[in-house]
């Protein structure tokens, strides 16, 4: 289950002027590491950070800055995200995720290939390759993920794969969509049916 040996990670967390969250990884003053993943909470969300390496579990670091950040351990390129290597955060609540940012093995600038994977209702697919990211790593999208592509939007999984880069996560933004309201007709319709419902009720009586 989710989160069930999981221990807390340390992240400084803001709560941006339009509801969305951003949560910093690079801000802890020691290395944080467990073999079954960290976990996060902030804002009113919370989720697990867990890793892979050639597809077996691999334990997950919050490495200490400059420019550290979340990476899986002991894979082949020690403690940074590395080529066969997954990172992945499950979220308590349904997300959009907005943007990321990575750096590259404690240097400010990222390079290489990462591959993004999201999960909607029980199965994960592909998202988005990003070949070769842009200053401070944020993707070709400029933060705005869900804006760019549906597959960012409604959902419970992000993960981050490596085909070519060598850093660290050192940042994610999400928000919480809000509960899309009834049309004021269907509110009516709603009403309407339970005043019928109770009219039975006491006919019957």
């Amino acid at each position: 289950a989710a989160g069930a040996a999981t221990i807390p990670g340390l992240s400084d967390f803001t709560v941006n002027p339009d509801g969305s969250i951003t949560f910093v990884f690079d801000s802890v003053k020691k290395d944080y590491v467990n073999a079954d993943g960290l976990s996060f909470t902030g804002g009113g969300l919370s989720f697990d950070a867990t890793g892979t390496n050639a597809g077996k579990a691999a334990p997950v670091i919050q490495d200490y800055p400059p420019h550290g950040g979340l990476g899986v351990d002991k894979g082949v390129d020690g403690d940074n995200l590395g080529v066969g290597e997954i990172l992945k955060l499950t979220f308590n609540k349904t997300v959009d995720i907005l943007g990321f940012t990575v750096n590259d093995g404690h240097k400010d600038a990222a390079t290489g290939i990462l591959t993004g994977y999201t999960e909607k209702g029980g199965g994960s697919a592909f998202a988005s390759d990003w070949d070769g990211v842009l200053g401070n790593g944020e993707d070709a999208a400029n933060g705005a993920l869900c804006g760019a592509s549906s597959d960012f939007c409604g959902v419970t999984m992000f993960s981050l794969g490596s085909k070519s880069f060598t850093g660290y996560l050192e940042s994610i933004t999400v928000s919480v969509p809000s509960a899309v309201p009834l049309p004021a007709g269907s509110l009516l319709l709603i009403s309407g049916m339970g005043g019928l419902a109770a009219l039975r009720r006491r006919r019957k009586a």
